[in-house]
């Protein structure tokens, strides 16, 4: 288990929020290292050459919308998993609530609750030396390929249900739905399986069909290495929420796993206060 503090951004205009959010989190979580900035262009060259675990960022900056600012920072290549949390005055009522994720936000917060519950909403997000928590279903027509993926899934702490097609994935799906008991946080699938089914056609199915949206239900493709960019591109086109190319890597694949599930857990927060609505889905 690493020793090393868990590396916080704060992007604010205002120091002297930068300075009581940055005390209110060394104080509650302790094992963190704070660092902020008053504005984007400053937070993107430290981003480029520095990891951080999260990122949070006013909604209105001095030299870029939020939004904006969180689209950058996902195009660069050593943060595409980092969770990012957005603060604004009026994040409930907004359309970027909704469009926000498709900019690689992972959770909103309304300022207007106060920077304790800041801290704390900050602190559910901040990813866990423990790893990560939930349910995946996990489709992998290779049994040898999957032993390896599984076992590496539940050392992270996950509940893994293993299916060999995409086929008995879908019927499972529609068997428990998207929340209660026996429900699933993620799926997680090859692009080729065995069957009339690819991966990216299950993915298909469980947006236009079962009308799932990208944080009620986060896909996560896996695929080969080497291919036109054109062709990872058609796998998010499809509705997955992100894809990792094979050998899969321990790091990268658990990142971009808690990452997706974030963004499950921030979807539940949302039914329960009843703040969130389901957005039209593309056929």
């Amino acid at each position: 288990m690493s020793e090393m503090k868990r590396r916080i951004m704060l992007v604010d205009g205002s120091e002297a929020t930068r300075k009581m959010v940055s005390a209110l989190l060394e104080r509650q979580i302790g094992d963190v290292q704070v660092t902020g900035y008053d504005n984007a262009r400053e937070a993107l060259a430290s981003l480029k050459i520095q990891r951080y675990d999260l990122i949070a960022s006013a909604l209105v900056l001095p030299d870029m919308d939020g939004l904006e600012f969180v689209r950058k920072i996902r195009r660069l290549g050593n943060h595409t998993a980092t969770p990012i949390i957005v603060v604004s005055g009026d994040a409930a009522t907004r359309e970027d609530l909704q469009h926000g994720y498709e900019k690689g936000v992972t959770g909103f917060f309304d300022k207007s609750q106060g920077l304790q519950q800041l801290v704390d909403y900050i602190e559910t997000f901040l990813p866990k030396v423990t790893g990560a928590s939930g349910r995946v279903l996990y489709i992998e027509d290779s049994l040898t390929a999957a032993t390896v993926l599984k076992q590496l899934m539940q050392k992270h702490g996950l509940q893994v249900v293993h299916v060999t097609s995409a086929e008995e994935a879908l019927d499972l799906i529609r068997e428990v739905g998207a929340e209660g008991p026996g429900s699933f946080d993620i799926i997680v699938s090859d692009v080729f399986l065995k069957g009339e089914m690819t991966g990216p056609d299950l993915i298909r199915a469980v947006r236009n069909d079962l009308n799932y949206t990208r944080e009620m239900m986060p896909a996560l493709l896996i695929t080969v290495d080497g291919q036109e960019e054109e062709e990872y591109a058609k796998l998010l086109a499809c509705g997955a929420n992100d894809y990792v190319t094979k050998p899969v890597t321990e790091p990268i694949f658990i990142a971009r796993l808690n990452s997706l599930l974030m963004i499950k857990h921030q979807y539940l927060l949302l039914t329960q206060t009843g703040t969130y609505e389901i957005p039209f889905q593309p056929i």
